[in-house]
């Protein structure tokens, strides 16, 4: 899912091929985009730019806020239906809040076969997931449910269990029951991920981010500097993990790269390493001198309480990941606070 801050322009654009991949100039474009409100913001034909390309440019002035869905339907000269792409983005900067922290549509970038197993009531275990996460917060004594950040989205945490309880019952609801003394059903790894979240909040390694705000944290977002890939590279900012930046010298430019993408390209296979001297000198997720970090899914630890991980953003099937050379870059800087009339650092608590 694509963020956008309400008062921006959005180019929405779609490809329709033939069966041999050659562009269509002749097809017909129709593009429906419908805001959270439920109402049409847009409806119509879509631009034919270059060979195969459809584009409608539009203003998100007026529009409501929260999730957007939109929606191509290509039709050639006969008239027959040739690819319908179907994608969503997120108009933030609002206060709207769905009853859920994601939506069902999302739930595809964290189990890519999730579609198999979707049917009427898969938004209700999104929602009923929704609930029983802001039960086990309560008991943490947390006031839910947690509101979106100060730059109107929701906590990646909330996200990522919401999603993963919201598959494990999914799941579950379609697989037929485990006969007994078999090994434990492989989808529970996903309410496990789910569990893993909360202790990690229990234990005080993620913050939400209403109780912290970005330029407290002294870890600025990270920006994808070098390549095109779809994947994303996260760190404490946008996914409130380690909380704030404790190192105490001076102003750091950090850098990720890409070194390796393996025979399939997947997250498992990639490898990267980092620098948090502006590419001076090279480090890795490891101690070992040498040993480049292997990207996967878990978090990383780069020192000073800085965290990163990867996730495959909107990439889905055979689409690339990331790309040997793909660079993401981010700033730290210490982050000084009063106590006892005294200017001292404020490190990880």
């Amino acid at each position: 899912m694509y963020n956008k801050y309400l008062g921006e322009t959005i180019a929405f654009q779609g490809v329709a091929e033939d069966s041999n991949g050659t562009g269509l100039t002749t097809a017909v474009g129709s593009l429906v985009v419908t805001d959270y409100t439920g109402s049409s913001v847009f409806s119509g034909v879509g631009t034919h730019g270059v060979t195969g390309t459809y584009q409608h440019v539009a203003s998100t002035n007026g529009w409501g806020t929260g999730p957007v869905d939109y929606q191509w339907t290509f039709f050639h000269s006969s008239g027959t239906n040739t690819v319908v792409v179907d994608n969503s983005i997120l108009m933030v900067g609002t206060t709207a809040n769905p009853a859920s922290y994601i939506k069902l549509g999302e739930l595809q970038s964290y189990y890519p076969l999730i579609e198999d197993y979707t049917d009427d009531v898969s938004e209700f275990h999104v929602e009923e997931a929704y609930k029983h996460i802001n039960r086990l917060l309560d008991n943490l004594n947390y006031k839910t449910p947690i509101p979106v950040g100060p730059d109107g989205l929701y906590d990646q945490s909330l996200r990522d269990m919401n999603a993963h309880f919201a598959i494990y019952r999914i799941v579950s609801a379609n697989e037929v029951s485990r006969v007994e003394g078999e090994e434990e059903p492989w989808y529970l790894e996903f309410r496990k991920r789910a569990m893993d979240t909360l202790k990690e909040i229990e234990d005080g390694k993620i913050t939400f981010r209403r109780d912290i705000s970005p330029s407290e944290t002294g870890i600025s977002v990270p920006v994808h500097s070098v390549g095109s890939s779809l994947g994303n590279f996260h760190n404490n900012w946008d996914r409130s993990y380690g909380q704030m930046f404790s190192g105490s010298d001076y102003p750091r430019t950090w850098v990720i790269e890409i070194t390796g993408t393996g025979t399939s390209g997947n997250l498992a296979e990639s490898t990267f390493r980092y620098s948090n001297d502006n590419e001076i000198t090279w480090g890795t997720s490891t101690t070992t001198s040498g040993t480049i970090g292997t990207c996967g899914y878990d978090w990383h630890h780069f020192g000073w309480n800085v965290y990163g991980r990867f996730s495959l953003g909107s990439a889905t099937g055979s689409q690339t990941i990331v790309a040997t050379g793909e660079k993401w870059t981010f700033e730290t800087k210490p982050i000084k606070g009063q106590k006892g009339g005294k200017n001292m650092m404020r490190t990880y608590w």
